[in-house]
């Protein structure tokens, strides 16, 4: 017998992984979970609400900072971190655990505009929420 799983679904248990990591500061794998994660509900997103966190924050980056290629440069690290890049033998980066932070709260972010809601009986979503003051 088949079984399936939602899009919706695989990526919550994509995003809670991620933030057991984080949590392990394990933020390269992370990083790159939560980018998964934030893809797939990137898109849920923006099915249900027309946006995702990536294109509001674009937006906002490009409006009032005149930031031309934010999409490229948030993405960036996560992309090599994912990626083997020909002529590319290291990787640049100031801060793994921020980055991480980035994905997970856009994740979330994407998660809560796809449902309308954060999810209560995800505790480490919650508590992520709660220490970082999103709501």
């Amino acid at each position: 017998m088949e079984k399936k799983i939602s899009k919706e679904h695989l990526a919550v248990i994509q995003l809670r992984d991620a933030l057991k990591l984080y949590y392990d500061e394990s933020y390269i794998s992370a990083i790159t979970l939560s980018g998964a994660a934030e893809e797939i509900l990137g898109q849920l997103a923006k099915s249900k609400t027309r946006t995702n966190s990536l294109e509001l924050d674009s937006f906002l980056f490009r409006e009032i900072l005149g930031v031309t290629n934010y999409q490229q440069e948030r993405n960036r690290l996560r992309n090599e971190l994912k990626h083997k890049f020909k002529g590319i033998e290291s990787t640049k980066y100031s801060s793994f655990k921020k980055t991480a932070e980035l994905h997970i709260s856009a994740a979330i972010m994407n998660l809560k505009l796809a449902k309308g809601f954060i999810p209560e009986n995800e505790p480490l979503i919650v508590k992520y929420c709660a220490e970082l003051g999103i709501n």
